[in-house]
């Protein structure tokens, strides 16, 4: 019994010291268990803190190589806009120094043009002082009277004797009646032409072959006398009573000085008229003055004549034949005739010769300051540098051709 009791005492320590052993095991495993666990969490947690303060380095690493790229880039963009603007400010000092080139070529080739226009100016206006014609002569007209007592101004033919081919130049005017209504009754012409230009009143011509004409104002009338003509010229007194115009005696060559008397009567409508650019007007009776034609045709010495208006300080040119005789004659105003530096004034009622010759072959003319500006004829016309010989109406070359266009006329052979 107590053996047994004592084996089974053995066996219940057995049994517990077993129980004790796998509690023992439990409890240990247990805390092996939570020491790994604790362990594996702690290395869990110390790997995943070192990642994330890993991730953190590299996030801000990553940050600073951004903010350094930034930076960088910032600094590039930054170098890059300097460096641009460099260029750009570069450029556009050499696009601003181009175009100040540019500019200057421009000012200076302005300049030289302006320059080379200066000198083609001077030239020009050296040339026209070289080309201009010289008033070699001024005279003023002489009160006289002609035909049946009529008083006018006798301008060629008086202080000027002649000039070749011109024989006589006369200014009739007056409101008065009395001093020039008995006319130029029937008279005879030959060996030359009359030309009459009215400029105010009318004037009635008529001759012995029954040839009539009315000359109005601003009408002009070329009579050939040719071998012989007797007419007549009679003013008429108008409503104003002013009788105004101009006769102008131009001789013939020998050549004509026989030819068939003829007229060209032209009215006032049929005489062309430019303006001027200054202001004024210019009356192209005969020859060509800018490429328009005067009415008067078919004469041997090759006429200009012109009558010119201006305004005050205006200027005006035209060309003479380099052979060619020429004056002015100014009726109203004043005006500064010939090359600038030579020019001579000519007032109202003078005559002012042009001298030719040395390539002068124009006239350059100056309106005076005045109100009236400056109104004149002017002429020309080939010489014929011919003998002349004069008597009374007759115009011829010889001394005997003189005495046989009297004894013609006596004996009605006009």
């Amino acid at each position: 019994m107590i053996s047994n009791n004592k084996h089974n005492r053995s066996n219940l320590n057995n049994k517990y010291k077993n129980q004790y052993t796998i509690i023992l095991i439990i409890v240990i495993a247990s805390l092996l268990y939570y020491f790994l666990s604790s362990t594996t969490t702690t290395a869990t947690n110390y790997i995943q803190q070192q990642q994330k303060e890993q991730q953190q380095q590299q996030n801000n690493f990553k940050s600073l190589n951004n903010n350094n790229n930034n930076n960088n880039n910032k600094n590039n963009n930054s170098n890059s806009n300097k460096k641009d603007n460099n260029i750009n400010l570069l450029n556009n000092k050499k696009q601003k120094s181009k175009e100040k080139d540019i500019n200057n070529n421009y000012n200076n080739n302005i300049k030289e043009d302006k320059n080379n226009n200066n000198i083609k100016e001077d030239n020009n206006n050296n040339n026209i002082e070289m080309s201009s014609r010289i008033v070699s002569k001024v005279s003023t007209g002489m009160m006289t009277s002609d035909g049946a007592g009529v008083k006018l101004r006798r301008i060629i033919g008086g202080p000027i004797s002649d000039l070749d081919p011109f024989l006589l130049l006369d200014e009739f005017k007056s409101d008065d009646p009395n001093q020039y209504i008995a006319g130029f009754p029937s008279h005879p012409h030959r060996g030359f032409e009359t030309v009459t230009y009215m400029l105010r009143g009318t004037m009635e011509h008529k001759d012995h072959k029954g040839n009539y004409g009315l000359l109005k104002a601003n009408s002009v009338s070329w009579m050939s006398a040719g071998k012989g003509i007797i007419h007549s010229e009679m003013p008429i007194v108008d409503r104003d009573k002013v009788v105004w115009g101009f006769q102008l005696w131009v001789n013939l060559p020998k050549s004509h000085k026989m030819m068939e008397p003829r007229y060209q009567d032209i009215p006032a409508k049929n005489i062309p008229e430019v303006t001027e650019e200054g202001g004024g007007k210019t009356r192209v009776i005969a020859g060509i003055y800018k490429n328009i034609t005067g009415p008067i045709v078919g004469i041997v010495t090759n006429p200009l004549y012109l009558d010119v208006k201006l305004s005050p300080g205006s200027t005006f040119s035209e060309e003479i034949p380099n052979d060619h005789q020429a004056f002015v004659y100014v009726f109203e105003g004043s005006g500064r005739f010939g090359p600038k530096s030579k020019g001579k004034e000519v007032k109202t009622s003078q005559i002012g010769i042009l001298q030719g010759g040395q390539g002068r072959d124009r006239i350059e003319v100056i309106a005076g300051d005045s109100d009236e500006g400056v109104r004149f004829l002017l002429v020309a016309c080939k010489p014929l540098n011919e003998p002349i010989a004069r008597y009374g109406p007759f115009v011829m070359n010889t001394e005997a051709e003189i005495q046989q266009a009297f004894k013609d006329y006596q004996s009605g052979r006009f």
